[in-house]
């Protein structure tokens, strides 16, 4: 067994002119209990439990704080590495998560409009995979997965002289996700090697509460109804190794998302990064991908490096767009975008790392470089690309 507890608070820091940046202190603690018992010499049952808890925590970007943000992680997993038959790794796990986090600006000296903003999300889920004995050339590996996630947001304004203000920035929405993974790794030679993944989810999603219906319903949308569909997702990868030194890894595939929560539900959520309040689609389609990567690596001693370039030619890809009909919500705000489809994305890419230890391995230099080039179907530059 074993049971660790961290504590941690930390004041205003200063900035490199020496100047206190107000809203940055915070304060934390959190436990955890993890115990593991034997029951075999080839299977394990472990338990682990992570309770988390954060106050008073400063964000000097945003116009507030965060009063609490509460977290409580529980797993139980079964690991059994067989002797005999055709298994040779096996791993089952349930879990559960709760979330609690709350926006606050009452510590703000200047409010125009005091405001607070809960929210929760909790999830539980269970998963089996494993690892098939090698056949010939073949290495199999299989994961059955299923998670179910529950969120809700709010906001409740407090106007001077005047009733609060009571808006559901997520409706409380559920959503639930089965897949099956597979994976096979066929050993060419002493030198190459191929790996074919698939992997197939259905996603269910709907919005419970009626307030939140309603609110959508004002937009346009009907939201009472059940989403469902289905994710296809598969690769292939080739890997040479050219030497001991150097090997080539080169990858195609086809990936589908699911819009994210936000993405569907999201109502008036204020974006830091371009200062607008977006609303969100329920009507999304999920987003399609061709991937293609490929990878050189070199690796001798206390020195790696790695060079890559990818592409991504993606479908229905998913954007914020302005919407001049409607008003912000949030003080201060440029406009109110709402997230759409537009036919087709591309983005381009290239990356570098190289990492060094020496001083006995005490010490290491890491260096990465990244480039990212995006552009929609019109060839406009895509938003938020860094």
């Amino acid at each position: 067994m074993r049971i660790s507890g961290v504590y941690r608070k930390a004041g205003n820091y200063r900035n490199g002119m020496d100047q206190k940046v107000d809203f940055s202190k915070y304060e934390k603690a959190n436990a955890n209990i993890s115990g593991k018992y034997q029951l075999s010499k080839t299977s394990t049952l472990k338990a682990d439990v992570l309770i988390d808890e954060g106050w008073n925590i400063g964000y000097p970007a945003l116009p507030m704080d965060v009063a609490y943000a509460k977290a409580r992680v529980a797993a139980l997993s079964f690991k059994n590495n067989p002797q005999n038959g055709i298994i040779s790794e096996l791993e089952a796990k349930v879990y559960a998560n709760s979330i609690r986090h709350a926006m606050d600006d009452t510590k703000r000296p200047v409010v125009p409009i005091h405001m607070d903003m809960p929210g929760w999300s909790d999830t539980q889920g269970a998963f089996v995979q494993t690892q098939l004995k090698s056949a010939g050339k073949h290495t199999f590996n299989l994961k059955l997965d299923s998670y179910h996630n529950r969120v809700k947001a709010d906001m409740t304004m407090y106007p001077a002289n005047s009733a609060p203000m009571y808006m559901l920035t997520w409706p409380v929405n559920h959503q639930t996700v089965s897949g099956l993974y597979a994976q096979d790794q066929i050993s060419l030679n002493d030198k190459s090697r191929i790996d074919l993944k698939l992997r197939i989810d259905a996603a269910f999603s709907k919005v419970s509460d009626k307030m939140g219906q309603d609110q959508f319903a004002v937009l346009g949308y009907d939201v009472a109804k059940v989403k469902t569909g289905i994710l296809k997702n598969f690769s292939t990868g080739y890997t040479h190794y050219l030497n001991s030194e150097f090997s080539l890894y080169a990858s195609a595939g086809y990936n589908e998302r699911n819009p994210t929560t936000s993405e569907r539900f999201g109502f008036y959520l204020f974006n830091r990064m371009d200062n607008h309040d977006y609303i969100g689609n329920p009507d999304l389609k999920n987003e399609q991908a061709l991937n293609a990567e490929l990878n050189l690596i070199y690796s001798v001693h206390n020195l790696s490096f790695k060079i890559s370039g990818f592409t991504s030619y993606l479908q229905h890809y998913i954007l914020g767009k302005t919407q001049s009909d409607l008003s912000v919500m949030t003080i201060g705000a440029s406009g109110v975008r709402a997230y759409v489809n537009i036919p087709s994305a591309r983005i381009n890419g290239a990356e570098s790392n190289i990492n060094y230890q020496f001083a006995n391995h005490h010490l290491s230099f890491n260096n990465t470089l990244k480039l990212l080039y995006g552009k929609d179907n019109n060839n406009n530059p895509l938003p938020l690309i860094a």
